[in-house]
């Protein structure tokens, strides 16, 4: 069957259908699990983030595909899911407050197509098939909140023991304090405490007037393992 159409209107054609095989090359080539990392007020993404990074994770034996610098992130690309959840944790305790770390997916876009602008089409939550939610908790308030609930708890037990006490209450330095009458039960109940609540350590003063009881490191570990919550 003969063309019935003039070459530039086939020519034409043939070029957009180029075009479109051209720009949809971007979404066969995936993405990496990523872990993206920016600057909050008063700190800054440079060298100096960069290499704390790196060492964080050549301590935590997990290894990078990729880390890219540019002047408002830092992207560390990972083989599997496992290994970025993993690097997360350890870059978020390595580089502490002033910056936000969060779970990315990085394109894996050749460069020849990024030139040309190529980038891949963003999918829906419906077609990709879920979505992170990072959800981060100020440390301190975590562990200012878990000294009110030990308070709390303490103050129940020593009732239940009938313990007298003057009064029990989070210390300003940190932890809980109890305190007593000179010569009282600060003894019998920093036994006590410590028994039903092994995550804290207690110790009792000179004047055997004052228990305190603080976080074991563990424990702090624990609340700091916690502090980024992943949601598939």
């Amino acid at each position: 069957m003969l063309n019935r159409y003039a070459w530039w209107k086939n020519f034409t054609i043939a070029l957009l259908l180029a075009l479109g095989l051209l720009y949809a090359l971007p979404n066969l080539f995936g993405k990496d699990p990523a872990v993206q990392v920016s600057a909050d007020r008063g700190a800054a993404v440079d060298q100096t983030t960069l290499q704390r990074l790196e060492q964080a994770l050549d301590d935590a034996g997990i290894a990078a595909k990729r880390i890219e610098l540019t002047p408002d992130r830092l992207l560390a690309r990972f083989a599997t899911s496992d290994d970025q959840l993993k690097a997360a944790g350890v870059i978020a305790g390595a580089l502490g407050r002033g910056f936000t770390v969060a779970l990315n997916l990085a394109p894996t876009t050749p460069g020849w197509l990024e030139a040309v602008n190529g980038r891949p089409m963003n999918l829906g939550l419906d077609l990709r098939g879920g979505v992170y939610f990072l959800m981060e908790v100020d440390m301190d308030a975590a562990i200012t909140k878990a000294d009110e609930t030990y308070a709390n708890e303490i103050r129940t037990l020593l009732r239940r023991e009938r313990i007298r006490y003057l009064a029990v209450g989070p210390d300003d330095s940190g932890g809980v304090v109890v305190r007593f009458r000179e010569g009282t039960d600060a003894e019998v109940a920093a036994d006590l405490i410590e028994t039903e609540n092994p995550d804290l350590q207690v110790t009792v003063s000179e004047l055997g007037d004052q228990v305190s009881a603080r976080l074991t490191p563990a424990a702090v570990e624990e609340i700091q393992r916690f502090r980024r919550v992943v949601v598939f």
